[in-house]
């Protein structure tokens, strides 16, 4: 930094945040880039924050003028439409769990015929009749209490 440069960044410092610094300090180059890097980043900020409140002011948010007592109506007919999509929603996921129970338990039912071939001849040879024909397993002679 040349010596005009130095008096002008410091009695510009010195107007900003009230700080005297002689023009010799050897901090005042590192002062100097510190002090144009937050300028810089505050006009950027707030050229953004500009642009942003445009932006915001041109969107057409819908505005709803009621007359006295009419509001409740409006109330009404938003948590109708929250009540419909969650019932919808609650009744999909019903669906969908009926759905998989019913084929998860198919699947598991004939996984068990399956592997219980061999369970099932041995319990069908052991059945007997009784005097009016219908079929029974008796448990008692597997005990020998008979």
């Amino acid at each position: 930094m040349i010596k005009a440069d130095r008096i002008k960044f410091r009695d510009e410092f010195e107007a900003v945040y009230g700080i005297h610094i002689s023009e010799n300090d050897e901090l005042l180059p590192i002062l100097h880039f510190v002090f144009h890097s937050v300028k810089e980043v505050n006009e950027s900020r707030a050229k953004q924050e500009s642009i942003l409140s445009d932006l915001i002011n041109k969107i057409n948010r819908p505005v709803y003028n009621f007359a006295p007592g009419e509001a409740w109506q409006f109330q009404v007919a938003a948590s109708l439409k929250w009540l419909f999509i969650g019932i919808s929603i609650a009744l999909f996921a019903w669906v969908a769990f009926k759905w998989w129970s019913a084929n998860n338990d198919l699947d598991e039912a004939r996984r068990i015929i399956q592997s219980s071939e061999r369970i099932n001849s041995h319990l069908l040879k052991n059945t007997k009749k009784d005097a009016d024909g219908f079929m029974f397993l008796e448990f008692t002679e597997a005990k020998g209490i008979r």
